[in-house]
């Protein structure tokens, strides 16, 4: 799991403010899932790249209210980045 804050930019905050807050939250879903759903193939290689282990699913949201990001990774098995916990 990968989680990001304070991920929206100037712009983005500007334009949220001036939107009604239900309307601003569903534009900026819809936008966010769009792109990572177009960037799916590269973000896919890069984490293979990385890890060595092929993504199976990916999970995404985005809270505009709090800034944070957050991404779920399925991996077809474990990676050598990180070791279980004992």
């Amino acid at each position: 799991m990968v989680r990001l804050h304070g991920v929206l930019t100037a712009d983005e905050q500007q334009l949220l403010k001036s939107l009604p807050a239900e309307k601003g939250t569903d534009l900026f879903n819809k936008r966010w899932t769009e792109l990572i759903e177009t960037a799916r193939p590269v973000l896919d290689a890069m984490i293979d790249e990385v890890t060595g282990v092929k993504v199976l699913r990916l999970h995404y949201d985005i809270n505009t209210v709090t800034e944070e990001e957050a991404v779920l990774l399925t991996l077809a098995e474990l990676s050598d980045c990180r070791q279980p916990k004992k």
